[in-house]
């Protein structure tokens, strides 16, 4: 898929980032963990290889003609449905399309329970992220509402990306140990270790962010989720 492609690229460089120094490691571990940032160079040059193929194939050169186009000439709901909410402010209609947001982003979570799985928060992550960009789209004409919906949607995307860059570190060190030298496995080992206790301390990290009742953003993302007819 072209859509993994940057992130493959992203995830070698975050995975850079812990191996090279995590804040404790020793001298001795200098050599595994050089065998290990070898292999990481070796998945990045072959990402950004995959990128370079995509960004210049049919797919994506037709993808930036369609956005040049509607961005051109927008495809206005009214002209190809008739939707009446042509009609309407904007003020309104921005407020329903980012309450609809906020309402998936909820709907997720609370299908996730109080012990939702890995996919699930990265399916709750998406959500915040979508709500977020919308906000942000959105802000000119809703104001500070907005804003603060934004905020709030990008405070929950932070914590969970940093859960799923943790859950991503942990399987590539784990499958990377058995096929390395003993001394790259045994820092791989440690380096797994560490990224599930990250995990652990996200997981209650991002639903404290959820459930504070001092999130005073809450207030703006409940008043922006539309009324049911």
């Amino acid at each position: 898929m072209v859509g993994r492609r940057p992130r493959s690229v992203r995830d070698a460089d975050v995975l850079a980032g812990h191996v090279a120094d995590d804040g404790e490691g020793v001298p001795s571990d200098a050599g595994g963990r050089a065998e290990l940032l070898a292999r990481l160079d070796d998945q990045r040059r072959r990402a950004i290889a995959d990128l370079g193929e995509a960004l210049t194939g049919d797919r994506y050169l037709d993808l930036l003609d369609r956005l040049h186009a509607g961005a051109s000439a927008p495809p206005l709901a009214a002209a190809v449905t008739g939707d009446r909410r042509a009609d309407q402010r904007a003020q309104g209609v921005l407020a329903e399309l980012v309450g609809r947001q906020w309402g998936v982003l909820r709907r997720r979570e609370s299908k996730a329970g109080r012990h939702p799985s890995d996919r699930e928060l990265h399916r709750i992550r998406i959500g915040a992220k979508q709500l977020r960009y919308a906000a942000e789209m959105a802000a000119p004409v809703m104001g500070k509402k907005a804003r603060r919906t934004a905020r709030a949607a990008e405070a929950l995307q932070t914590v969970l990306g940093e859960h799923h860059d943790a859950v991503a570190a942990e399987q590539w060190l784990s499958a990377i140990a058995p096929t390395t030298t003993p001394a790259a496995s045994y820092v791989a080992g440690r380096l797994a270790a560490e990224q599930h206790e990250r995990q652990r301390r996200l997981r209650r990290q991002w639903r404290s962010v959820w459930d504070d009742p001092r999130y005073k953003e809450r207030e703006a993302l409940d008043a922006l989720t539309p009324t049911a007819p």
